[in-house]
């Protein structure tokens, strides 16, 4: 793993970025609202789960490095949306309102929850990261069509970094004794917290296109409704793989488009 900090300027994005699928650009543009109050979160807990394993007596040092590549390039995501977050408010005034209660929640999970819950909502959704980068370089492609390649960038090269280091969440979350019953059950916890959210913002953005007369919402709905349920055909025997007590994200093939985004900003 490394940290990458890609050169991304969003001044001349359009409000409709992927506007092949606007729907599928603003479930992604969701996506990057919560960002920078779920990567600091996630930031937190490892330092914090790294720490606990310390007073332990567990000896962290083949883990140390992961744990701090990790958090590096998850500064450098969260940073990058919250520029790209500047630009969409200004074309969405009420994503405001959206951020205030997301990082609502993630102070909540935080403060009230147990280091156990928060490593697993945290591992439950770096499980998400390898089946995500393959469907942004494959299913996605479509959707993607005439995309604006800044935002087209932006994602492709955080996808990639998801992928690579998809590992170490899992591996701090099974140091800690985290088991496999656990980890389902917080799989779907924050799968539902996240979707439930980003459902949200994405229905108001294109519900703003329509008001604003840049794109029809029947139009943007139907298109979403299609590309979701390939989405889901796609993604459900991979949810079910990584469901398994065995899983191990390390085995997981990198895809080629996600080695070369990799290099591109290596």
């Amino acid at each position: 793993m490394q940290v990458r900090v890609p050169d991304i300027d969003f001044s001349n994005v359009a409000p409709i970025w992927a506007p092949a699928n606007p729907g599928f650009g603003h479930r992604y543009d969701a996506a990057s609202i919560l960002l920078p109050y779920l990567e600091p979160y996630l930031i937190r807990v490892m330092r914090d789960a790294q720490q606990r394993l310390r007073e332990r007596g567990i000896d962290t040092s083949k883990i140390d490095k992961d744990i701090e590549l990790f958090n590096k390039q998850e500064g450098q995501h969260y940073q990058l949306h919250m520029r790209y977050n500047e630009y969409l408010k200004s074309h969405y005034p009420g994503l405001d309102v959206y951020e205030l209660e997301i990082k609502a929640d993630f102070e909540r999970i935080y403060s009230e929850e147990s280091l156990e819950f928060n490593m697993g909502y945290s591992v439950g959704f770096e499980t998400i990261g390898p089946i995500s980068t393959g469907l942004w370089f494959t299913l996605a492609k479509e959707a993607r069509a005439g995309s604006d390649p800044n935002v087209d960038t932006l994602w492709g090269w955080h996808l990639a970094e998801e992928f690579e280091h998809r590992h170490v969440a899992h591996e701090v979350y099974q140091a800690l004794g985290g088991g496999w019953l656990f980890r389902q059950k917080m799989f779907s916890y924050q799968a539902k917290h996240l979707g439930n959210f980003s459902n949200k913002v994405r229905q108001y953005m294109m519900e703003e296109d329509d008001r604003a007369g840049r794109f029809p919402l029947f139009l943007a709905q139907e298109l979403w409704q299609k590309f979701k349920r390939r989405f889901t055909l796609h993604a459900l025997p991979k949810m079910l793989s990584v469901s398994m007590p065995w899983h191990n994200p390390s085995r997981a093939r990198v895809p080629a488009e996600s080695q070369a985004m990799l290099d591109r900003f290596s």
